[in-house]
Formats: structure tokens, C-alpha cells, sequence
């Protein structure tokens, strides 16, 4: 007997609702970092071009030429699709960073996949920003253009006030102007007064000066304000993570740096935005051997070996 035109619809609504379970599935995995487990889904789904862009995401840890194959199959599949230039972009720019005879090809290539995924979408904060990131970082040999760059940062301020005083910053930085991004940075405080993404900001450029306690106190500040977007939330949380960073670099304020990273495994949402948890427990093992409780930390890096992340498992063999 052939089946009915209602029960192959049905069946075909079956199967579809079940790959999209599975889908579900493969993205927490991947959220949770658990790559070998969200890999093994996604390949299963290997026709979808949501997969494909997971799948080369995934690749760009450990083995970028695969994750060019899968990005490059995404773009076929479909072309007009921003999220797979904005990743084909992405892909191409850690090519070039990573190649020396192919650098200018793969650099060309992203360039190319960053400004048609804005192209795609011109009013995407995070395509814009993708574009923005590439001619700010790449030298002018390799397409590089900073009044582009300045560009987008008009732009994207046009569109969102926040998100352009932060690319400005950027900017500023790149340019080492100093002196404008410390005013851009009490705008940015003053203008969006009860929000941590200012502070944090702050704090990572305190960090990456090495001034551990203005870092410490601007982080200290983040964590106690919130947001109700992506990127304040993820200022919220990230600075509890720097928190525990900054006293592993300073070796000070140990018992603040794990309490903080106590807190973030506890209760920070698990996104990929966000820095591990796993690694979160490194550090606060880190901050443990210095404050003499070794037991503890030895007993969290033995879990930490069963880990799936080479790199942390290499790290924290060098503790064992």
C-alpha cells in the first residue's frame, strides 16, 4: 500500500523536528565546550548550513584548513548567507595571521568576506564589527585601511551609540592615542551610567598595562551592575572571570580572585562569548597553589584532565 500524501508529510515532519532537536543538542554541546560531542552531532547534520559554520568554527582551534573546507562548502551552499561571509571572513583572517606564503591571499579573502556579509546586512553591529577588526589589525599590504576602519566606526555609531564608542575606543587605542581613550572611556561611563560594559572595558585595558589594581577596581565595578543585553551580561560576567585573571598575573588579592571564580562557575550563564568554565577552574587552582591550599587545587586539576580542551589539559599537566 503507498503511503498517503498526509502520512509522508507527517514523516517528513518528524524527521525535520528531530534534526532540529539534534541541532539543539549540538549548539548547548558546543556552548558547554564540549567539542568533541558537539563535532560528532554536527557532522551528523553535515547537510545544514548552520552546521557547516559550527563545524568550522569548531576546526579554527585546532585545524584551520579543515575549517576553510567547511566554510568554503557553507558559502556554496549558500552565497547570499551574511553569517557564513562574516565566518568565511574570520576564517581567512587566522589563515593569513597563521600563513606566510599564502598570508596576502588569505587576507584579500577575508577582507572580501567581511565587507559582503556588511554588504549582506549593513545594519548587523556584528558584521560591521567584523569588518572594522580587519582594517584596524591588518597592515595596509594586506588591505588594511584605517579611515575604513573610522568609517564603520561612524557607522555603527549611527546604529548603536554603545557599540560605537567601544569600536572608537579601539581605534584610539590602534592609534595610541592615549589621552582620547581615557575621555572615551568616562563618556562611555557617564553616557550608559548603571552598566558594566565601561568598566570592564576599562579593566582589560588596565590589564593589559599591567596596572593590576586600577584593572581589579574597574572589574570589582563591572561585576556589581548588569544589563539586559548580550554584551553588558557578558561585561557582567566576564569581568567576575578577569577578576580571578588579573590576581593570577598580579599574584595578589588571592582569596577576591577566587572568590570571584567561585561565583562565575556557580552562577555565569554557559556561552560561547563567555570564557570557559573549565578554564575558570584552572585559574581559581592557580590562585589556590599560591594561597597554600594545594590539596584543593591539585584535586580540580585532576578533574581538569579528562577535559576535552588539548590546550587546558597541556596547561594543567604542567601543575601535576
Amino acid at each position: 500500500m503507498k503511503p498517503t500524501l498526509f502520512s509522508a508529510l507527517l514523516l517528513s515532519l518528524t524527521i525535520s523536528q528531530a534534526s532540529h532537536a539534534d541541532m539543539n543538542i549540538a549548539i548547548t554541546a558546543f556552548e558547554q565546550g564540549e567539542m568533541d560531542k558537539a563535532t560528532e552531532l554536527f557532522e551528523a547534520e553535515s547537510s545544514s548550513l548552520q552546521a557547516k559554520i559550527y563545524l568550522a568554527r569548531i576546526l579554527m582551534r585546532s585545524d584551520l584548513d579543515d575549517a576553510e573546507d567547511w566554510i568554503e562548502d557553507a558559502v556554496e551552499q549558500d552565497a547570499d548567507s551574511a553569517e557564513v561571509h562574516y565566518w568565511r571572513g574570520r576564517v581567512m583572517g587566522q589563515q593569513a595571521s597563521e600563513s606566510f606564503l599564502s598570508a596576502l591571499s588569505y587576507a584579500k579573502k577575508s577582507k572580501a568576506s567581511f565587507a559582503r556579509a556588511v554588504e549582506l546586512e549593513p545594519d548587523s553591529i556584528k558584521y560591521q564589527t567584523g569588518l572594522f577588526r580587519f582594517h584596524v589589525n591588518a597592515p595596509g599590504i594586506a588591505g588594511g585601511d584605517i579611515n575604513i576602519a573610522k568609517k564603520v566606526v561612524d557607522d555603527v555609531t549611527k546604529l548603536d551609540k554603545k557599540a560605537g564608542i567601544k569600536l572608537h575606543i579601539d581605534l584610539a587605542q590602534k592609534q595610541e592615542d592615549e589621552e582620547l581613550v581615557v575621555q572615551l572611556l568616562e563618556q562611555g561611563k557617564t553616557d550608559f551610567n548603571g552598566l558594566p560594559d565601561f568598566y570592564f572595558k576599562a579593566g582589560i585595558i588596565n590589564q593589559q598595562n599591567k596596572d593590576y589594581p586600577a584593572a581589579m577596581k574597574e572589574f570589582a565595578k563591572a561585576s556589581e551592575l548588569s544589563g539586559d543585553d548580550d554584551e553588558s551580561l557578558q561585561s557582567q560576567w566576564g569581568a567576575l572571570y578577569q577578576i580571578g585573571r588579573t590576581a593570577v598575573f598580579s599574584k595578589s588579592e588571592l582569596e577576591q580572585g577566587i572568590s570571584a571564580l567561585q561565583r562565575y562557575v556557580e552562577q555565569a550563564p554557559q556561552v560561547e562569548a563567555l570564557p570557559s568554565k573549565l578554564w575558570a577552574q584552572f585559574r581559581m587552582a592557580n590562585l589556590m597553589e599560591m594561597a597554600d591550599q594545594k590539596e584543593q587545587a591539585k584535586s580540580i586539576y585532576k578533574q581538569l584532565t579528562k577535559s576535552d580542551d588539548k590546550e587546558l589539559v597541556k596547561q594543567v599537566k604542567k601543575h601535576i
